[in-house]
């Protein structure tokens, strides 16, 4: 009799268990183990019969009596964990008491945290949903549980609570920034203290703390900052429109090429005390607590005269404000871009409170910020455009480099990868596409997974496209990461650690062309996951745009309908790198207008895309414009591209076709091996 042909039995609940009909179970019962002995705690062979909670009701089982069939969990010793098998060939009759290790406990999904010290009166327990078959189990929760888990990690230092940041080795430091900061608000006249009213709605007030250090991690400089509770506002009584824009990345690496061609100088500034330059509409009344530690008249409350931090119509109004007072300084927003601002003088890109400004000459500049200071707006100048938005931005001559090393180095110590049997790898991903693998082992480590995505996105879509296919793949298992997931974001953090210090390269080349690389893999992920499970049928697009030879914009990401064939892969990516294609087409004229820069097709500017696919070429250049039978499925939602292409085609767009083995968008859409992905990247990234 093989020794794997026992049924474990368990009645899990909370931290506890035993076998059903309980551990003094009658002898000879429906569960009474081989002899008529009451069955152990455990059984003797540690595996479930119970499968997981996707598969349905996850409820322990009773033993099968005799002549019943039931289905084993193992069927040879291989199939065993690993955690178990090593411990060797176990005698019968002698039964594993307390021999199950927690690690074995977490490997299995039933026997994951219960969550049981969460009672339905507990704060966090609307927060969390639990299994409908088992309601032992927790089957989902609130992301901001998540955002609780980091804020006791070790970054919390740098921002503590008021409580941590009163009660701390630091509090004095902390009492006077609070001071400092209050002394502004009321110089500005932030509010007024006004009686509190029956029904009044009145918005809680915290504090924002944030240590900033210096590069050998010593304590540099205390900011607190007081807001408003935004999340507690009530659309239509105290807020109405919020929305904001912030400038895209594209814009900013646009306006870096642009301005390496021209021989521009670079001014990076910040506003001090932003959100507080806009007053509030009459229409808008606000009542906020008063700051804690800091009341003055318990009866009393703030009624704002100012935007103030924390306020969701915040942001909007202070960007109407700057917009306007740009516009007095004769600079016109930009049609494409509605933080860019352009006139023949200045090239000045918003983000919030961070400004950057392309001149002429820096003394041009500096005439402008003074002019900006007279009209109410508290312009700091910080030096040129290097660490623009945590981005390091140097520029030797007409080429620029961006580097994020010191994001780098946190993902790195974020995986756990500091030491020194932690080798860099040439690639960021292994060839084959990286499955949902419903069926791994749940990772229940240490790693924020969720954070280092965080970390990863922002590193991908400023500096390093060269890993945007990889960090794409993980992100989409943010949720519920598996040992495999995290196993490939660790490849990603080695290959980022063994090239840290570098970064995209902008070296423009004489002439003012756009290129645009789009691709396709058709169905990437069959083969990789259960053929009855439809996602593993969605194709993936990916494309880069580049300008004067330098990458401004790229993309990896899957198609949103399963395409019947390559073609229609290709042709769906074609179109959707047009969207951003033509919009940049059109941003870059625009700016090349008010500098005088050429523009005519036959003297500068031009715009090719290049396509490695025949079907989908043919089908975009089909003149005239017509829908076949095997395309016209697709019609509606994908061939509009195709009029901009005969409207452009006068002034320069032109279709393409490109050999497979120089497509720069092949390195966003799966993956490559190292010959084949350094040869693109060198492409691409300069190195």
């Amino acid at each position: 009799m093989s020794p794997f042909n026992t049924s474990l039995c368990l009645q899990w609940g909370g931290h506890g268990g035993g076998p059903p009909g309980g551990a003094n179970a009658a002898p000879g019962g429906a569960n009474a183990a081989p002899g008529g002995a009451s069955p152990p705690p455990f059984w003797r062979n540690p595996r479930q019969n119970v499968g997981t909670y996707l598969d349905g009701p996850a409820i322990a089982r009773r033993l099968p009596t005799e002549g019943e069939e039931h289905e084993l969990a193992f069927h040879s010793a291989d199939d065993v964990p690993s955690l178990v098998s090593k411990r060797g060939r176990t005698q019968r009759g002698y039964y594993l008491r307390l021999h199950l290790t927690k690690a074995f406990l977490l490997a299995a999904r039933l026997f994951l945290d219960t969550w049981e010290d969460v009672t339905p009166s507990h704060p966090v327990a609307k927060l969390i949903q639990y299994n409908p078959w088992e309601p032992n189990l927790v089957e989902s929760f609130d992301p901001r549980i998540l955002a609780a888990k980091a804020a006791s990690s070790k970054y919390a230092e740098d921002s503590p609570n008021f409580k941590q940041a009163t009660r701390g080795p630091f509090q004095q430091e902390w009492w006077r920034a609070m001071e400092v900061k209050l002394d502004t608000l009321r110089e500005l006249n932030a509010w007024e203290l006004v009686p509190k009213m029956p029904g009044m709605k009145i918005l809680p007030s915290t504090w924002a703390f944030r240590l900033k250090r210096r590069p050998d991690l010593e304590a540099k400089k205390f900011k607190a900052r007081f807001c408003a509770r935004g999340d507690r506002q009530i659309e239509g009584v105290d807020v109405f429109e919020t929305w904001a824009p912030v400038a895209q990345w594209s814009t900013v690496r646009t306006a870096m090429v642009l301005a390496a061609k021209l021989n521009l100088v670079s001014v990076q500034c910040d506003i001090t005390a932003a959100f507080l330059h806009a007053k509030l509409p009459p229409d808008e009344v606000v009542h906020v607590h008063q700051p804690p530690g800091f009341v003055e008249d318990p009866n009393c409350v703030l009624r704002l005269n100012r935007c103030l931090y924390g306020l969701r119509q915040s942001p909007k109004h202070f960007f109407e404000y700057l917009a306007v007072r740009l516009e007095r300084q004769g600079l016109k927003q930009s049609e494409f871009d509605p933080c860019l601002f352009l006139n023949k003088e200045y090239i000045v890109v918003t983000y919030v409170d961070d400004v950057l400004v392309y001149g002429r000459s820096e003394k041009a500049i500096d005439g402008l910020i003074k002019r900006l200071r007279r009209e109410d707006i508290l312009l700091r100048k910080e030096g040129t455009a290097e660490g623009y938005l945590g981005v390091q931005v140097e520029r030797q001559g007409n080429r620029t480099t961006l580097t994020q090393p010191g994001l780098i180095k946190k993902v790195v110590e974020a995986l756990g990868l500091c030491t020194k049997y932690s080798t860099a790898l040439a690639t960021p991903s292994e060839k084959a596409p990286l499955p949902r693998d419903l069926s791994g082992v749940p990772y229940t480590g240490s790693i924020n997974y969720a954070s280092v995505i965080g970390m990863l996105l922002y590193i991908t879509g400023h500096s390093r496209p060269d890993c945007a296919f990889a960090v794409h793949q993980c992100a989409r298992y943010t949720f519920e990461p598996k040992r495999t997931h995290v196993a490939a974001l660790k490849r990603i953090g080695r290959y980022l650690k063994g090239t840290a210090d570098r970064g995209l390269i902008l070296d423009p080349s004489p002439d003012l062309s756009i290129d645009c690389y789009p691709d396709a893999d058709f169905a990437g992920l069959w083969g990789h996951e259960d053929p009855q499970d439809p996602h593993c049928a969605r194709s993936r697009t990916g494309y880069v745009i580049t300008l004067a030879g330098c990458p401004v914009l790229w993309r990896s990401s899957l198609q949103s309908e399963i395409a019947l064939s390559t073609m229609e892969a290709e042709y769906v990516a074609l179109s959707t790198a047009c969207k951003d294609l033509f919009p940049l087409v059109d941003l870059v004229k625009e700016i090349a207008r008010f500098w005088d820069l050429p523009i005519d097709q036959k003297t500068g500017l031009h715009v090719r895309v290049h396509e490695d696919n025949v079907g989908a070429l043919t089908l975009a250049g089909l003149e005239p414009r017509r829908m076949t039978l095997r395309s016209k499925h697709y019609a509606i939602k994908y061939h509009w591209f195709r009029w901009h292409i005969g409207a452009r085609g006068r002034h320069g767009v032109v279709l393409r076709k490109i050999d497979t083995a120089e497509q720069l968008g092949d390195m966003f859409t799966k993956g490559l091996g190292r010959v084949a992905f350094q040869r693109l990247r060198r492409q691409l990234m300069g190195w």
